[in-house]
């Protein structure tokens, strides 16, 4: 990651105020808690027989969950919050 890119990181969220930020973070650690949950279990199958998501889509999921965190993180130490 370059420094620009650092520097960039949580800007999406500059219009937001705290509550929000502190809300969307909270909501993302849920999540990502539940996804890492279903990361580790053996795969079960739904009622219909079909798995409601895969596990490269879980991963993805993932991914984009610790980058929306990231972002996160970095507008609150920016406001100096963290």
């Amino acid at each position: 990651m370059t420094q620009t890119t650092a520097l960039r990181r949580g800007l999406r969220f500059t219009d937001s105020t705290m509550p929000e930020l502190i809300e969307a973070l909270a909501k993302t650690k849920a999540r990502m808690r539940l996804v890492d949950g279903l990361l580790r279990s053996s795969p079960t199958e739904s009622a219909d027989g079909e798995l409601p998501m895969t596990r490269a889509q879980l991963t993805n999921l993932r991914r984009e969950m610790v980058t929306l965190q990231s972002d996160l993180r970095a507008e609150l130490r920016r406001r100096g919050e963290l």
